[in-house]
């Protein structure tokens, strides 16, 4: 017994030098964490580390679910009209696609950084490319004093890439129902599907490293004059990104590619 804990110890660390001699380490412990996130703890575990820690170990939310929080969503749909928007407009006529994201300070919600896709890399996209541009910049917020967003639910690598920034929250506008009738993307649930056997995109909306909130659910939960507007704007937004589409479209030669 002794002698095979030894052997496994020794192929253990062959693999981890071979895996650092090829610059992969990241690669290979960025692996490790989507697996464990994503196939072997279970889709309605409870479990966040959102929001700064009690002192019993528990957390504190980032939103009561329970209640209408107008005050934010009024801004984070803001700051998609305003910041986010405008960036996707132009980077559509010129091949790049929809998705974009935005960080914004969790105490007084000022904007932190925005961005969107970039076809320089098949790794920029709109999370990856905005948490990009804010490492490059010399003074920002921690991680976990922001608040992310992003106009579409995000993909594997941006959901992992999200919890190795720090991040302890996301905020999305359109599900991947919700924007699969006008942009075909299949890749997002089919990935998980393929890769980490998490079926119709079902991943842990909270664990131990972020918890995940829709847009349009938190509206849902207020009511009269507050939520129609709310929902308008929604509507004119899904509008806009259907119109970026068919340029981003027309940009690619009428490709379809996501």
């Amino acid at each position: 017994m002794i002698r095979a804990y030894r052997c496994a110890g020794v192929h253990f660390f062959s693999i981890r030098k071979t895996v650092r001699q090829n610059l992969l380490l990241p690669f290979f412990f960025s692996l490790v964490l989507t697996i464990v996130g994503f196939v072997f703890l279970p889709a309605n575990a409870e479990c966040s580390s959102e929001g700064k820690s009690k002192s019993d170990g528990s957390v504190t939310p980032l939103v009561d679910e329970k209640a209408c929080n107008a005050e934010l969503i009024d801004r984070l749909l803001t700051v998609i009209e305003k910041d986010i928007v405008p960036l996707t407009q132009e980077g559509v006529k010129t091949g790049n696609r929809i998705f974009g994201a935005a960080i914004i300070r969790k105490d007084d919600h000022s904007l932190v950084m925005a961005g969107t896709h970039h076809k320089d890399s098949p790794l920029y996209h709109g999370e990856v490319y905005t948490i990009k541009k804010l490492y490059e910049t010399m003074k920002r917020p921690a991680p976990d004093e922001c608040i992310f967003i992003t106009t579409h639910e995000s993909c594997a690598m941006c959901l992992a890439a999200i919890a190795w920034s720090g991040f302890d929250n996301i905020f999305y506008l359109f599900s991947y129902e919700d924007f699969s009738g006008f942009y075909k993307t299949p890749y997002n649930t089919e990935m998980l599907e393929e890769i980490f056997r998490v079926k119709n995109g079902n991943y842990r909306k909270k664990n131990s490293f972020w918890t995940s909130y829709n847009i349009i659910d938190l509206i849902n939960k207020c009511s009269g004059p507050t939520k129609e507007g709310f929902l308008k704007r929604v509507e004119k937004l899904k509008t806009q990104y259907v119109e970026m589409t068919e340029v981003y479209k027309k940009s690619e030669n009428g490709s379809t590619h996501p």
